[in-house]
């Protein structure tokens, strides 16, 4: 009770100090992205070979962003990875213990985290981390905003979530609060980050209803930025005056978050999560976790190496030939998860690897993929500035 009273005196300060002319302040955002928060999974035929460490990754996600003195931690969805009560409540605990630390937590929705629980049940048990301290919140969905000094952030309901997997929205009436939004933030001479859980830019498999409207609706009032997630790999694309970050899987490989800072330029930088430092304090009788680096980058390079033996299956391919492609597909992987590819892929088309790792994914998605991935990278993904509607990359400015 003490404390709802608190977060509800708090709101109220942040609304009427809005109106006022605000002093210049400087927000540290952390935010990750597909957590798929379930202790009780059971670990086999896994996609994402980290998955047995995640919880372990999720609390040192939070120590490493607290301990580097960030001040809002954003969960872009798919937090949970069935939409289960008991899987909200896990996190919960550790989202709890983490704003005991000083820092301000936000969650939005994905579509893995409505099922069993419903919108708003989901609502109720995030009270604490968005909800129940919103300057505004949506009527029609799950989407709200909140004031952060000089800043709003537009955090917005993409739904998908029917069934788990179901097509993406905006609807009208959540364009609409989303205007009035926009509008507000405006005449309170405020700046707007936007967020959601699928991405409006960058191209996926789902149909997104509303989505043109959604970036027409954010260029049209100078939005700059786009976080979002579910595609499970870090990407940047830039669309007119909006640039869109889809952040990456935070508890897979190489196991990054995004720190955003907002001081009247916007400036995005990868954080490997220090998964040794945090194992000291914390797990100092795990061996695979006091030396993370080398343990996940032999499991990347051995779900590299399984890849190309499916590829391979029956056809007749000499040793050198599959080491060749092994440590061209690992190469490619790592500087795509690193988002150094942009860097090295001229390199890497050259690789002799290269050719034979197509050639062996004939007629499958691999012969069109590894192209299309070696054209289409961009140099943003190792962190970005905007500055007067202008995007650089860092260390190219």
């Amino acid at each position: 009770m003490k404390r709802a009273i608190v977060r509800m005196l708090c709101l109220l300060l942040t609304m009427l100090c809005a109106h006022a002319p605000a002093e210049q302040t400087v927000l540290r955002l952390a935010a990750a992205s597909d957590l798929h928060v379930n202790p009780a999974f059971h670990y086999t035929n896994l996609v994402n070979p980290l998955e047995p460490y995640h919880l372990q990754i999720v609390d040192a996600f939070l120590w490493d962003a607290a301990r580097s003195g960030t001040g809002v931690v954003l969960l872009l969805g798919d937090n949970t990875n069935q939409g289960r009560l008991s899987q909200h409540e896990a996190l919960l605990e550790k989202l709890r213990a983490a704003e005991q630390s000083g820092m301000r937590v936000l969650v939005i929705p994905g579509n893995h985290d409505i099922g069993e629980v419903s919108p708003e049940r989901f609502a109720e048990l995030y009270a604490d981390f968005g909800y129940g301290e919103a300057y505004s919140r949506d009527a029609a969905s799950l989407s709200y905003s909140v004031l952060l000094g000089r800043w709003m952030l537009l955090l917005l309901d993409t739904h998908g979530y029917e069934g788990l997997q179901s097509n993406a929205s905006l609807s009208d009436e959540t364009l609409t609060w989303a205007r009035r939004q926009l509008e507000a933030a405006g005449k309170m001479g405020v700046q707007v980050i936007a967020a959601g859980h699928y991405p409006l830019c960058t191209a996926h498999n789902t149909v997104f209803a509303g989505k043109e409207k959604a970036i027409r609706l954010l260029e049209e009032y100078g939005v700059e930025l786009y976080l979002c997630g579910h595609l499970h790999k870090r990407c940047v694309t830039v669309q007119g005056s909006l640039t869109e970050l889809v952040v990456d899987q935070t508890i897979s490989y190489p196991c990054c978050y995004a720190e955003v800072t907002a001081d009247g330029e916007l400036t995005y930088r990868p954080c490997s999560i220090a998964m040794s430092e945090w194992a000291r304090q914390y797990a100092p009788d795990d061996p695979n976790l006091l030396r993370f680096e080398p343990y996940q980058t032999s499991l990347e390079q051995e779900r590299c190496r399984s890849i190309v033996e499916k590829l391979k299956g029956e056809q007749r391919i000499s040793p050198e030939d599959q080491r060749l492609a092994e440590d061209f597909y690992f190469k490619m992987m790592d500087c795509r998860a690193h988002g150094t590819l942009s860097r090295y892929a001229d390199a890497l088309k050259a690789h002799p690897g290269c050719g034979i790792m197509i050639e062996l994914g004939a007629g499958t998605i691999y012969s069109r993929w590894i192209p299309s991935v070696l054209a289409d990278a961009v140099p943003y993904t190792t962190g970005f500035v905007i500055r007067d509607s202008r995007i650089d990359a860092l260390g190219e400015e």
